[in-house]
């Protein structure tokens, strides 16, 4: 395990009262969990890592909408955590996407990622729960 603390931090609460959290590790936005619905005293919770660059190469799938409580929503987002972070510490600097892919190491605070300064397009969201996270959130899902 990496040592990167995942943070969630509650949101405003979906339609129907549903407990929503956003993930966060450093001052990077990874992704959510929250809870769908619940029947007959059963709970089912949604996670999704969406808010970082990611690829079907990470080799494991970075959402799911079945887990069956927020123990258990944290417990895979990890995995799948785990699994980008060691996906994104050895992209190739010839990828297209490694400029925007360090800029995320570095804001979660992983050694080694580099200190340059990346472009406001990441900044420019960073601590706010807004339009552009509900639409961005929805936007960008990472598929295996």
């Amino acid at each position: 395990m990496s040592g990167v603390e995942l943070i969630p931090r509650r949101e405003q609460d979906l339609v129907g009262g549903f407990p929503d959290y956003a993930i966060w590790a450093g001052a990077q936005l990874i992704g959510r969990i929250y809870q769908r619905h619940a029947i007959g005293g059963h709970e089912y919770w949604f996670w999704g890592i969406n808010a970082v660059t990611c690829d079907p190469a990470v080799g494991v799938p970075t959402h799911s909408h079945n887990a069956t409580s927020m123990a258990d929503a944290l417990a895979s987002f990890r995995a799948a955590f785990e699994a980008w972070l060691e996906w994104a510490k050895v992209m190739p600097a010839e990828d297209l996407r490694f400029k925007r892919v360090q800029a995320e190491l570095e804001k979660i605070g992983v050694l080694g990622a580099p200190t340059r300064h990346v472009p406001h397009l990441i900044d420019g969201h960073r601590g706010r729960r807004s339009e552009h996270f509900s639409a961005f959130s929805r936007s960008r899902v990472c598929l295996k």
